[in-house]
């Protein structure tokens, strides 16, 4: 029996309409998250006959005030975890 690769982790992830059909096509499946106003994002793929995904929570962690004052401005409405 050949499994193939488990688990992956990728960052600087972006153009999923053509990253993602063939993986799920192989029975994988992803969380991937970006930042607010980010063209790329970081990216878990996993093979879903092995794992299931429990609970998604994206974290932003901010850099310099500018980030911080730009981010809690547009992001508030669309993450699912608090702005720190």
């Amino acid at each position: 029996m050949r499994i193939g690769l488990i688990r992956v982790n990728h960052q600087e992830v972006d153009r999923l309409e053509k990253l993602l059909p063939p993986l799920h096509t192989a029975s994988y499946a992803e969380t991937y998250a970006a930042g607010p106003d980010k063209r790329h994002g970081c990216m878990i793929v996993y093979r879903d006959t092995i794992f299931e995904k429990i609970k998604h929570t994206t974290v932003i962690m901010m850099t310099c005030a500018y980030e911080k004052q730009k981010t809690n401005a547009s992001a508030k409405d669309h993450l699912d975890a608090p702005i720190i």
